[in-house]
């Protein structure tokens, strides 16, 4: 990657946060710590290059719990600072 074209990444980077959007029918396990469809996810890993898979925690009743949703359960969007 040629420096200039970093740059540009980063400006984008500091415009816009990727975040996931949850949706389909979601595994129960992931509704039962209170996340359904329509959920926007802020913090998570970058999907998997294998098999797209995105990991992310959630706090719940003074747990943390480590999720993973497969492509079918998500989409990526971006939203602006």
């Amino acid at each position: 990657m040629k420096r200039s074209e970093s740059s540009i990444l980063n400006i984008i980077k500091l415009k816009y946060i990727i975040m996931i959007k949850l949706k389909g029918e979601l595994d129960y396990e992931l509704t039962r710590l209170g996340l359904k469809v329509s959920d926007e996810i802020a913090s998570h890993t970058t999907p998997g290059k294998v098999n797209g898979v995105v990991n992310f925690d959630v706090h719940h009743m003074g747990w943390i719990y480590s999720c993973s949703v497969w492509p079918d359960n998500y989409d990526v969007i971006k939203s602006e600072q």
